[in-house]
């Protein structure tokens, strides 16, 4: 499984098990909603920066959006 994949994968687990939806998860995170739809769909994948705000409104850590096993 790619790095963008898994990403895209554990992103959208993670806003589900969190009963957010990309409306909410973007007034959290400050993260455009098509900018969070985007990357669940494997279209772009994001900075440093914008994993980092998605991690800290998800209440995780980047290292489990790109690899899983939490």
């Amino acid at each position: 499984m790619t790095i963008g994949k898994s990403l895209a994968n554990n992103l959208y687990k993670r806003r589900i098990k969190k009963d957010l939806t990309a409306e909410k998860l973007s007034e959290l995170s400050g993260v455009n909603v098509r900018q969070i739809s985007l990357i669940e769909n494997e279209k772009v994948m994001p900075n440093l920066r914008t994993l980092e705000k998605l991690a800290l409104a998800l209440d995780t850590k980047v290292f489990y959006l790109l690899k899983g096993d939490e």
